[in-house]
């Protein structure tokens, strides 16, 4: 989350700010407002005000929206600001 996107990909990533980027990755990764706030030690009052610039700077209306944008600047390809997990890939045959 120490990065900035090099590209505004998608729209509007570039604007967020270090700590909106930081909800966002926790809202991503699934966490209710209350998880957040406790991880981040703020309010859970504060992760909600986060949570709507986060919406009105990303032009989305709800969370899974929002983190569907993460997900996708995360992906290769994208840059949300923060490593990738690598996923292993399957070979061979489906029976």
């Amino acid at each position: 989350m120490d990065s900035e996107p090099s590209e505004d990909k998608p729209p509007g990533m570039s604007r967020l700010s270090e700590r909106e980027r930081q909800v966002l990755a926790l809202v991503a990764d699934g966490l209710a407002d209350k998880e957040i706030a406790d991880k981040l030690g703020i309010s859970h009052h504060t992760v909600g005000d986060h949570l709507k610039v986060i919406f009105r700077k990303l032009g989305r209306h709800s969370r899974a929206a929002a983190a569907t944008l993460w997900t996708l600047a995360a992906a290769p390809g994208g840059d949300a600001g923060r490593p990738r997990q690598q996923v292993p890939r399957l070979s061979g045959r489906f029976l």
